[in-house]
């Protein structure tokens, strides 16, 4: 990256400069290793998503699970269309517009879904862990009901 600092005619120009060109380095920064975070958490939420889906297709799950790809969707989106911005648009807006301004509401939509599709599908483990149990229950009865043990009289 390309920074060009147009030199100051007076001291008190560099000193009003610099701290703005600092933040906008650790800002850019960040920008870059929360892009790298979402993206990695993207590529652990997508399997369990798929399975959570494949699992369990009710239409709450069905759902949840578009709106999770969505704003996965957006998130991509506004990735690219940063990336594909110039350098100097990059650089400025990662003074003016920082990774937490831009992206939190989708990254907190992307985390919320996410967890929605986990959540649906934990109850539905549960619901079906119980019809097992129901279903154990029943043959049992079954079974003792038609098989009498008989004891031979001492």
């Amino acid at each position: 990256m390309n920074i060009t600092v147009l030199p100051s005619r007076t001291p008190e120009g560099h000193q009003v400069l610099i701290p703005v060109v600092n933040q906008g380095i650790l800002n850019h920064e960040e920008l870059l290793v929360e892009y790298t975070r979402m993206l990695t958490t993207i590529g652990q939420v997508l399997p369990r998503t798929e399975l959570n889906a494949i699992l369990y297709p009710t239409e709450h799950m069905k759902y949840a699970t578009s709106k999770l790809f969505a704003c996965m969707l957006r998130f991509f989106q506004d990735t690219l269309k940063w990336y594909k911005s110039s350098s100097t648009k990059r650089v400025l807006s990662s003074i003016y517009s920082p990774f937490e301004l831009r992206f939190k509401e989708t990254v907190d939509q992307i985390n919320e879904w996410s967890r929605e599709v986990d959540q649906i599908a934990s109850a539905a483990a549960r619901a079906e862990l119980r019809d097992l149990h129901t279903k154990v229950d029943q043959l049992v009865q079954v079974s003792l009901s038609t098989h009498t043990v008989y004891q031979t009289p001492s």
